[in-house]
């Protein structure tokens, strides 16, 4: 054997063996643990943060909103007085005319935010395929003209020419009533009317309401 040889052999023997470096994480949930080949390090995690996260989760219990009770005279002491600012209040023929024209009076909704104020003219009895009704002719509730020359004048001309004379008032419906039926307001007296149960613009010029006696009230 060569001295070259035996130097070979035995600085293979002297060499140490590799070793495998562990170093601990200030994180102790993770290892790093450095290889033999230098510049490679790989990271271990353990799933020990993973199941705190999910133990944390579960120990939160949903939460429901708390609502205060509201006894129901307040909750319709709240319903009138919101129906009471919302509402709106015509007391001549034109304010109810720009109403009618300005808003979709076919909805419920729209008809129950109206109230008209007025002064009874007279009240007439007809006769329809579905019985009597009777028929409220309202003028402006402050006309300066005296109501006995107002009274003359519509009535009178109405025979002639109601078409005209409709075009001049409002004029409501109340149906299986006459004009002398208990609670159909006399000639004269101040009435008002709320949330009339129809509402129309007869040949796009007169004001039409049809009404429950429920809906009116009047004073002389």
């Amino acid at each position: 054997m060569t001295p070259s040889a035996s130097k070979k052999r035995y600085a293979s023997r002297a060499d140490p063996p590799s070793k495998r470096l562990c170093y601990s994480h200030p994180d102790s949930s993770n290892e790093v643990v450095g290889s033999e080949i230098p510049g490679t390090i790989k990271t271990e995690t353990t799933a020990a943060s993973a199941k705190g996260n999910e133990e944390s989760d579960a120990a939160v219990e949903p939460t429901t909103a708390v609502v205060s009770y509201v006894p129901p005279l307040e909750r319709l002491q709240h319903l009138c007085a919101q129906q009471t600012a919302e509402q709106e209040t015509v007391n001549t023929v034109e304010g109810l005319l720009r109403f009618i024209e300005a808003n979709d009076v076919i909805h419920s909704a729209v008809r129950a935010r109206l109230r008209v104020i007025g002064k009874v003219v007279w009240a007439s009895t007809h006769v329809v395929k579905t019985g009597e009704i009777a028929r409220i002719h309202i003028v402006d509730e402050k006309a300066p003209e005296t109501f006995d020359v107002m009274q003359r004048a519509f009535r009178d001309d109405y025979s002639r020419d109601y078409l005209a004379v409709d075009q001049l008032l409002i004029t409501a419906t109340v149906f299986g009533c006459t004009g002398d039926s208990p609670g159909i307001p006399p000639d004269g007296a101040i009435v008002t009317i709320n949330n009339p149960s129809k509402v129309n613009l007869l040949m796009d010029k007169s004001c039409q309401l049809t009404i429950r006696l429920a809906n009116l009230t009047f004073e002389q």
